[in-house]
């Protein structure tokens, strides 16, 4: 389970900084939008981190796995900040003025769908590995008991 974790946090947060990273350059060509290439640089660091001998196999200590674990909060919410600040920028350049509508909006056609619509049909066809760090805020040593589910 440590092993699977481990490899999804790395995957996740390779992922996410692709995505940032690509949003942040197109708001940055289309809007002039600040690049953030310091905060990118560090969460690259972090991810690379991850890649250690022992931290990408589950074999180090619980004080590597916790740090890689908290590293990965910090390049997540980086990547997750950045991608907000860079759609908001691409978002605010378009010109939507020519599709504003005198229809009632009563009347329109998404009037009733929304969040959730069309949900019911919706099926997962693939297992979710979750992975929580948990803080130890006691200063002795707890045991958890862990489920799979």
């Amino acid at each position: 389970m440590v092993t699977a974790c481990s490899k999804l946090t790395k995957g996740a947060s390779e992922a996410a900084l692709y995505e940032a990273e690509a949003l942040g350059a197109i708001a940055h060509l289309q809007t002039g939008a600040a690049y953030p290439i310091n905060r990118f640089e560090e969460a690259w660091r972090n991810v690379l981190f991850s890649q250690f001998h022992d931290i990408l196999p589950g074999s180090g200590v619980i004080e590597t796995r916790e740090h890689a674990l908290g590293q990965f909060q910090n390049t997540m919410a980086t990547a997750n900040s950045s991608r907000h600040r860079a759609l908001q920028a691409i978002s605010a350049s378009i010109d939507t003025s020519r599709y504003i509508s005198d229809e009632p909006i009563a009347d329109s056609i998404s009037d009733g769908a929304g969040v959730g619509y069309g949900s019911k049909d919706f099926k997962v066809t693939q297992d979710v590995v979750e992975c929580f760090l948990i803080g130890n805020s006691i200063s002795h040593i707890q045991h958890y008991s862990i489920e799979e589910r």
